[in-house]
């Protein structure tokens, strides 16, 4: 009898996977228009720029590549689903991956995804400079700098699906929902 409930939970699970693969069509996803939604970036002689400008010295003044923030920084930067996944596992109370949860982790990619998407107006609206391209500094990814440099800066894209992420997967797990919201606000923290 065990052994015949744990095949129907497999195949349920399975079912739904593919259900999820078969009708969620990225392309007829209504994605927010960012630049209709948010403000537009701080102007370059405001006092908010001269904040940030604060913050993004402060960070890159770190010389300490050993603190444990540089090193969360660093596991913070990485934007695969499979990063995402691991980087949310610990608050979410259980590993997130392709094959412990793979419908969790499909939401993961498809959530990433349509967030991402979701700040491209204004990103190509704005072209907002890096804060390592502005400061002409190293960031805790170099690999990946070449990628973004060229890219704008506002709204931040790992924070636009860092949210998004932390938001389904407190919804999914309510018991979580205080240490999903604490990691995802400690990934915007510069200490």
């Amino acid at each position: 009898m065990l052994k015949r409930i744990t095949q129907i939970f497999i195949l349920s699970i399975f079912s739904l996977n593919l259900y999820a693969q078969q009708f969620i069509n990225l392309d007829k996803i209504a994605i927010p228009n960012s630049l209709a939604l948010l403000p537009s970036p701080p102007a370059i002689d405001s006092i908010a720029f001269m904040n940030d400008k604060a913050i993004s010295q402060v960070t890159f003044l770190t010389k300490n590549k050993e603190t444990q923030r540089y090193i969360q920084a660093k596991i913070d930067a990485g934007y695969t689903t499979e990063e995402i996944a691991k980087n949310f596992s610990e608050s979410f109370g259980q590993q997130i991956s392709k094959e412990t949860t793979p419908v969790i982790y499909n939401l993961i990619d498809l959530i990433s995804e349509v967030a991402s998407n979701s700040g491209s107006s204004a990103k190509k609206e704005y072209m907002r400079v890096r804060p390592f391209v502005f400061f002409d500094k190293s960031t805790c990814n170099p690999a990946g700098e070449e990628e973004l440099k060229d890219n704008g800066s506002y709204p931040s894209g790992h924070t636009t699906e860092g949210w998004a992420i932390a938001l389904l997967l407190a919804e999914i797990n309510p018991n979580n929902q205080q240490l999903i919201l604490r990691n995802v606000m400690s990934m915007d923290k510069v200490e």
